[in-house]
């Protein structure tokens, strides 16, 4: 209990020291505001300072685009203040960190649609420490999107994700040696694992295709929902549609128990 206790206090300083230094706001501060999985809480806070702080604004765009527990998607809302975002971000061009070139290739793929100059983007912002923009490039380079497919390139923004502590990349990294077809499952499970329980929204969807195939573990389906559930939360929006598959497939399982269970009756 002490340490809840201490978790709790030390997420109330730090939400009381985003409202005083509003102006201050880091893409840092946020980033560890929605790691830490407060989302209303969060997205509060970038309402109040978002016409002031670039930071806060990209940050609801985020939020309504992907969406989060208890965050509604509208991603026309998302769009418009993106493009607010990158006016913004144009006026001071000459002096791009690694965090404004990410949040211009978010931009490029979710305004612009332009794959390659994302791409790009999230090169330079990885290039320059950005861990998020480690994932993108990883994901990017891995599956050949806004240009060729580069493998070596992929492993090597994933380990320095993991270098830079991002959980993300752990989950990348059991992605790649399961599509090499490296069935070292003790060690992709254990990964995916590590990458769930750090947080990691891409971990708790691999670890749910565990769960739905009984690898490692005992299969169940009600265990892999509730991890996709858990990735969907975190803004993992893609995966909404293997979720409603998912829970098909246990009503269609409770729907032939009770059949059978009927034709069992004497």
């Amino acid at each position: 209990m002490n340490i809840i206790y201490k978790y709790l206090f030390m997420l109330m300083l730090l939400l009381f020291s985003l409202i005083v230094n509003a102006k201050e706001l880091s893409f840092e501060d946020l980033n560890k505001l929605d790691k830490s999985e407060n989302y209303k809480e969060c997205y509060k806070i970038c309402q109040e300072n978002k016409d002031k702080n670039i930071y806060a604004a990209f940050f609801i765009a985020d939020y309504l685009y992907c969406g989060r527990k208890g965050i509604k998607k509208n991603k026309n809302e998302a769009k418009a203040i993106y493009r607010q975002v990158l006016k913004d971000l144009e006026k001071n061009s000459a002096t791009y960190s690694g965090n404004d070139i990410y949040m211009l290739g978010i931009i490029n793929l979710r305004v612009k649609y332009s794959k390659s100059k994302a791409r790009d983007c999230f090169i330079k912002a990885a290039d320059k420490g950005n861990s998020k923009a480690m994932i993108q490039a990883a994901l990017f380079c891995g599956q050949g999107r806004g240009g060729k497919r580069d493998m070596n390139q992929a492993k090597l923004y994933i380990e320095k994700a993991i270098a830079a502590g991002n959980a993300d990349g752990k989950a990348l990294m059991a992605s790649m040696l399961f599509s090499n077809k490296e069935n070292k499952y003790e060690k992709i499970y254990n990964l995916l694992k590590e990458s769930s329980e750090a947080g990691s929204p891409y971990g708790a969807a691999g670890l749910s295709e565990f769960y739905r195939k009984g690898i490692m573990v005992k299969k169940d389906l009600n265990k892999a929902r509730d991890l996709i559930q858990i990735s969907v939360d975190k803004g993992l929006y893609e995966n909404e549609r293997y979720l409603k598959r998912i829970k098909k497939q246990i009503e269609k399982n409770e729907e032939q128990k009770k059949t059978q269970k009927n034709k069992d009756r004497p």
